[in-house]
């Protein structure tokens, strides 16, 4: 009798065993299931927010691109007005020339009708002097206007020169700028590549741990119930023996 108690206890300890182990492969599973999700959700996380890193160089280049648009398009008003301003001087510079050229030729006759003495030349003298005066006037305000039209010119060119500058600043920003967008775009496919990969072998390993806890359990619950039916059989001897 002793040693069939022995014996039952023995298979009652592997019962415990398998239960035990069961219990803890259960757990196992839970727990690797759990990391794997974390993990995954981290690698998703971390892809989710390289995107949003190039989306705000992107945004970042967009702003950029479009203030030097800005910045072109005013020089390039400024340069035609200064154009504008450039052409009428050069057209008030020739008047101011022929006004010259003609000053000089009706001087020149104002004294010859004077030397003349042979007829009375007074009214075409004075309509001689009229006209210098007029001319003197005109003169006077192609002059005045040049003079404003060049002070019109400084603040301009100033404008221009700062605007230059201010160009420069941003195309040197935009190349550094494309360049972080490409370093970016580089590491966001390279994240997603790996991150694919990764995920997928997480995956496969998830798998062939449940069907390897799938495959345990069902040979735990196969010895347990071997177990069980051996207890029963000695269970049923003793009771024959009493």
């Amino acid at each position: 009798m002793g040693v069939v108690t022995t014996s039952i206890d023995a298979l009652n300890a592997v019962k415990t065993a398998l239960n035990d182990f069961q219990t803890d492969l259960d757990s196992v599973a839970s727990r690797i299931n759990n990391h794997s999700k974390d993990l995954i959700d981290s690698v998703r996380d971390a892809i989710r927010s390289q995107q949003s890193v190039v989306t705000e160089i992107e945004n970042k280049v967009g702003r950029v691109a479009s203030e030097i648009s800005t910045v072109q398009d005013r020089i390039i008003q400024i340069r035609n007005k200064l154009q504008q301003i450039d052409s009428n001087i050069s057209s008030n510079q020739a008047r101011m020339k022929s006004n010259e050229d003609r000053i000089k030729s009706l001087n020149e006759e104002k004294r010859r009708l004077m030397s003349d003495d042979s007829s009375d030349h007074s009214s075409r003298i004075r309509s001689i002097d009229q006209e210098i005066m007029t001319l003197r006037q005109e003169q006077s305000r192609l002059r005045a206007e040049n003079t404003k039209l060049q002070a019109e010119k400084e603040p301009l060119m100033n404008e221009v020169r700062q605007l230059n500058l201010r160009k420069n600043e941003l195309e040197s920003e935009l190349s550094e700028l494309k360049s972080q967008l490409n370093k970016a775009i580089e590491k966001l496919g390279r994240m997603k590549s790996e991150g694919n990969k990764l995920e997928m072998e997480v995956l496969n390993f998830v798998s062939i741990m449940q069907s390897y806890r799938s495959s345990s359990s069902s040979t735990v619950v196969t010895s347990k119930s071997s177990v069980n039916e051996c207890i029963t059989a000695i269970n049923d001897y003793l009771s024959t023996t009493l």
